[in-house]
């Protein structure tokens, strides 16, 4: 039995593909309004970042992330010129929110701590990052792969 959030979800994206988080499962919502429940490892393991490296520019910085697996990515600073300033090997935390965007969540070793929404559709990153010293930053950018 559906719950009302979830009725109504099904009733306005009826004709487009989407995903739903619910708990353990995830719910893929197909044309025609059919369901099917997915594991959530399942839904993770289709993160289509694993194995690949983005170039991600933000208005003030830009960064190389490599996502080497759902549980893991290194980021890489940019220099102006494109040289590699700083880098860091992070355990990450990937969830599905809709279809192809994720939520990726991660803290460093000095406790900054980051909140990324990664569509890969349109190619778009939000990024939240919440500094050591209590300062605050958002900031939406671009993403390309790397080849």
């Amino acid at each position: 039995m559906h719950t009302p959030i979830r009725e109504s979800f099904h009733r306005q994206n009826c004709d487009r593909r989407g995903l739903l988080l619910t708990g353990l499962t995830t719910t893929i919502s197909l044309a025609g309004c059919h369901t099917l429940a997915v594991p959530a490892m399942q839904a993770e393991s289709s993160f289509p970042g694993v194995g690949h490296r983005y170039l991600a520019t933000f208005p003030t910085f830009r960064a190389e992330l490599h996502f080497e697996s759902t549980s893991a990515l290194t980021w890489y600073l940019l220099n102006p010129d494109g040289s590699k300033a700083r880098s860091e090997r992070v355990e990450i935390a990937v969830q599905p929110l809709a279809y192809l965007i994720f939520l990726v969540t991660w803290q460093e070793a000095n406790n900054t701590t980051v909140v990324q929404i990664e569509d890969f559709a349109q190619k778009v990153i939000f990024a939240n990052v919440t500094r050591v010293n209590g300062t605050f930053l958002r900031s939406k950018g671009t993403f390309v792969e790397l080849k």
